[in-house]
């Protein structure tokens, strides 16, 4: 992951606090561009290209718009092919780069170009337009704060609660939603003021007008079809596959959670088809569990494809980094995952920078 910040006037000083506070998504690069209406601020993750011309922010061939980003498009190269063929110029090797030229061609409609996630940033010096948009499942996190004709986003609320105007105040409507739900889904977040891009929507600002219009670019659309379980077994098949295809477009290390269950287990599979040579699997257990343990079922997993697996035990007492871990989340969410998810990425980003976990999978195949 990387980290992005901004906002609509100049503050050299804030927008780099802004990019240290989130340094953790973005340890290789930090890029700022700042002028009289706006500040840009990133902290890269290298993934796509590592050398310094993927350092973001990236611009257009004359400057007139940069975008700096946190995500992956991937099917960056065929857009790229197509982009070069309408007369575009690149100067990097990384996806970051063809959402500039996408903007620049389609407009907002670029967002309907994308195959992938983000959460973005994109300034138009011509339009005097701040662009935010954030990918159609929300995969990626992208916050804002609007008001008396201030605009400040971020990869995270820690970053934007660093701009002296907001007053941290609980917003009790969105506390509601936690207590019932267990996490807060709407647009509110648990502070005043601070909202989140929805899934599928941006966010255009008027740097002249100071006004703020938020709007839906993407939503699923379902239609039920009568077919045999033969068929959809072969489709879903061939969609998952892709689905990993795509994410091993990679310049680092990548690596697998592995539970044992259908989700990751299948995640594995298609790997093992897709490629040669060693896959990195991370399995998690706690010390004195024999009931919750999956680390004998991830184990004939990775047996079974001959993976290069990582079992990592933890103790019990994990008191003295809840305080952390909090401050990760940003927000209350009630996700017991959370805890042993922060210890398995700990020890994983020793040997890898790419995770594939099988979150998605484990909901539409019902856990």
């Amino acid at each position: 992951m990387c980290g992005i910040c901004g906002f609509n006037f100049e503050d050299k000083r804030l927008i780099r606090q802004m990019c240290d506070e989130i340094k953790h998504r973005g340890p290789n690069a930090s890029g700022y561009y700042t002028s009289k209406e706006i500040s840009l601020g990133s902290r890269r993750l290298s993934i796509i290209d590592l050398s310094n011309a993927g350092n973001q922010p990236i611009y257009n061939e004359d400057k007139t718009i940069a975008v700096v980003y946190n995500g992956e498009i991937f099917n960056f190269r065929e857009l790229k092919e197509d982009l070069l063929r309408k007369g575009h110029r690149f100067y990097s090797e990384t996806d970051t780069e063809v959402i500039v030229h996408s903007y620049e061609e389609y407009g907002i409609g670029c967002l309907n170009h994308f195959n992938g996630f983000w959460g973005l940033a994109i300034y138009d010096s011509k339009k005097k337009q701040l662009f935010l948009a954030r990918d159609r499942l929300g995969i990626n996190p992208l916050y804002y704060y609007h008001d008396k004709g201030k605009l400040v986003f971020g990869s995270e609320i820690k970053s934007i609660l660093l701009f002296s105007g907001i007053k941290r105040k609980m917003n009790m409507d969105a506390f509601n939603y936690f207590l019932t739900y267990r996490y807060i889904p709407c647009e509110d977040t648990i502070f005043q003021g601070i909202k989140r891009v929805m899934p599928g929507y941006y966010a255009a600002y008027d740097l002249k007008a100071k006004s703020l219009r938020v709007s839906k670019y993407w939503d699923i659309h379902v239609q039920i079809k009568k077919r045999n379980e033969d068929a959809i077994t072969k489709d879903i098949i061939a969609i998952l596959k892709d689905s990993v295809k795509k994410r091993l477009i990679s310049d680092v290390p990548l690596g697998v959670y592995l539970s044992g269950g259908i989700d990751s287990s299948s995640i594995v599979a298609m790997m093992r088809d897709l490629r040669a040579g060693d896959i990195d699997t991370y399995s998690l257990g706690f010390e004195h569990d024999s009931i919750g343990n999956e680390l004998s079922h991830a184990r004939k997993i990775s047996e079974f494809f001959s993976t290069r697996h990582h079992e990592i035990i933890i103790k019990p007492d994990i008191i003295s980094e809840l305080p952390k871990i909090v401050w990760h989340l940003d927000e209350p969410m009630s996700d017991p995952a959370a805890v042993p998810v922060y210890f398995l990425s700990k020890e994983a980003r020793k040997t890898a920078t790419v995770i594939l976990p099988g979150d998605g999978e484990d909901e539409l195949f019902s856990g």
